[in-house]
């Protein structure tokens, strides 16, 4: 097994300055479960997730989110703290598969891409298509922005760039 030299002097320092440093202290009480904002984050992707188990075809347009209150229809509106239980939630599993399975063809195309031209420029793009993709992926799961006009305009021009470089570009014009 390989040592990584630093990462015990580093574990020690969080231990002992996690008051003193903001940013270690949130990761310390989020972990512990000490965080009441954690807490609720657990609570609403657990009670999320078995609403969609009771309700596999969804709840329907309008009535999940932070914005269900102002345009969907009257009766109870959800908030969950997840952006793929709110897409599963209002477009049952099959809306959340399609979904899926777009992110997962995106991701391959830029893998392939990035085998196929690992020295160039072009995998570089396809390097950081696939790091915007698998950091917005991994936010969604624990934030609802997925509905946010402006989060999801950031991520699919930073893909399109990736996907388009200059040598593919000529073929668009």
């Amino acid at each position: 097994m390989a040592r990584t030299p630093g990462v015990r002097p580093l574990g020690a320092a969080a231990v002992v300055w996690h008051e003193n440093i903001p940013q270690v202290a949130h990761i310390v009480n989020t972990m512990s479960k000490a965080d009441p904002s954690a807490r609720g984050h657990v609570r609403s992707l657990i009670a999320g997730t078995k609403e969609l188990v009771e309700h596999p075809a969804g709840l329907g347009l309008g009535v999940v989110g932070p914005r269900a209150g102002l345009y969907g229809r009257a009766g109870k509106a959800y908030h969950v703290e997840s952006s793929y239980l709110q897409l599963g939630l209002e477009a049952g599993l099959t809306g959340l598969l399609i979904y899926a399975l777009s992110w997962v063809g995106t991701l391959a195309a830029l893998f392939t891409d990035l085998g196929l031209h690992i020295g160039s420029e072009r995998g570089q793009w396809a390097r950081i298509g696939l790091a915007v993709l698998c950091a917005q992926g991994i936010a969604f799961a624990f934030l609802p922005n997925i509905v946010s006009l402006q989060i999801g305009a950031i991520v699919w021009c930073f893909v399109g760039l990736a996907m388009c470089t200059a040598e593919g570009a000529k073929y668009l014009t």
